[in-house]
C-alpha cells in the first residue's frame, strides 16, 4: 500500500528515484570533469568529437540542466557510450542513464515542452521535446 502512494506521488519507486539521483549526479560531474578536460591540453576519450559541432561551451557546461541546450542529446548519448564502452558496464545502465534525464526533462516543464521528441530550431536557438527521445 506504501508502494502504491509513493508510486502515485512520485512517479517511481523511491528505489527507482534513488537510483535516477545517483545517475544525474554522476552524469553532472563527468561533464564538469568533460567541461574543464576541454579546456586542457590532454582531452579524455570520446571528448574529441565534441569539436566536430558547433556549440558554445555554455551550451555544453548546461547540457544536463534542466532546461535543455542544442548539445542536450549529443553529450547524453556520448555519457551512455562512455559508460558502456569504455566502463564496460550493462545495457540496463544505459536504459537507467536514459530513463533518469528523460524523466528530468519531462517533468521540469509542467505545461510539457520538454516532452514528446526532441526538435531545435536553429533560427530561434532553442528547442521542444525531450533530448533523451531523439
Amino acid at each position: 500500500m506504501a508502494k502504491d502512494v509513493s508510486i502515485k506521488k512520485h512517479r517511481f519507486t523511491k528505489s527507482t528515484n534513488i537510483k535516477y539521483d545517483q545517475w544525474l549526479h554522476e552524469e553532472r560531474t563527468w561533464l564538469k570533469e568533460l567541461v574543464e578536460t576541454k579546456q586542457s591540453p590532454t582531452i579524455p576519450l570520446g571528448a574529441d568529437e565534441l569539436d566536430s559541432f558547433d556549440w558554445m561551451l555554455g551550451e555544453l557546461e548546461g547540457a544536463f540542466n534542466n532546461i535543455p541546450t542544442q548539445a542536450s542529446p549529443w553529450v547524453l548519448g556520448l555519457f551512455i557510450t562512455y559508460k558502456c564502452f569504455t566502463q564496460k558496464t550493462k545495457v540496463t545502465t544505459a536504459w537507467q542513464i536514459h530513463a533518469a534525464f528523460k524523466q528530468v526533462w519531462e517533468t521540469v516543464d509542467p505545461n510539457g515542452r520538454w516532452s514528446g521528441p526532441w526538435r531545435w530550431d536553429h533560427k530561434k536557438g532553442t528547442g521542444c521535446g525531450n533530448p533523451a527521445n531523439s
